[in-house]
């Protein structure tokens, strides 16, 4: 996707409705950089490397819409076995860990991205506001995301949809 592809894809985005809270960074003018876009609606998560078509993950968000926050974030810290060295299956955030800048979250301990103990939840809404992944995925991402990494994270209501197939249509 050209720059001023995905420039315009976040402008229809916003006319669109799209909520976006106020991030603590703001978004890159232009992510030729990997990032992360993750769709809440559809509880998918995607991995783009500069312009290539992303690496797609089936991920579980919060029960509620408001639970996950939505807007530009970063990635700021990453740990493995972020549950203290209990085992995989008894830790509920998984093998692994990537914290977020939500607002009033600054220090990427509350909200992040993260493997669970609960495989049979992904695809579905059940967090309390974080974004699981399956564990082998999320060893898998953890291994290709780097500190300061952009996320997106954002819903799609039906307007958002049709703008969103009408940009696929165009390029």
């Amino acid at each position: 996707m050209k720059k001023k592809h995905f420039f315009l894809l976040i402008m229809l985005l916003l006319l669109a409705g799209v909520t976006i809270y106020r991030a603590t960074s703001p978004p890159p003018p232009f992510l030729e950089e990997e990032h992360l876009l993750i769709n809440k609606t559809l509880n998918q998560l995607y991995f783009y490397r500069g312009n290539y078509i992303p690496e797609t993950y089936k991920v579980a968000s919060g029960k509620t819409p408001d639970l996950t926050p939505e807007g530009w974030f970063t990635i700021i810290n990453k740990n493995k076995d972020p549950g203290g060295g209990e085992k995989v299956q008894e830790n509920p955030f998984g093998s692994r860990w990537m914290g977020l800048n939500i607002p009033n979250h600054e220090d990427g301990l509350k909200y992040g991205i993260h493997g669970t103990n609960e495989p049979e939840s992904i695809g579905t809404f059940a967090s309390g506001g974080c974004i699981r992944m399956e564990n082998r995925e999320v060893e898998e991402l953890y291994q290709k995301v780097k500190i300061n990494t952009p996320v997106f994270i954002y819903s799609e209501g039906p307007v958002t949809r049709r703008l969103l197939a009408l940009f696929d249509n165009l390029f």
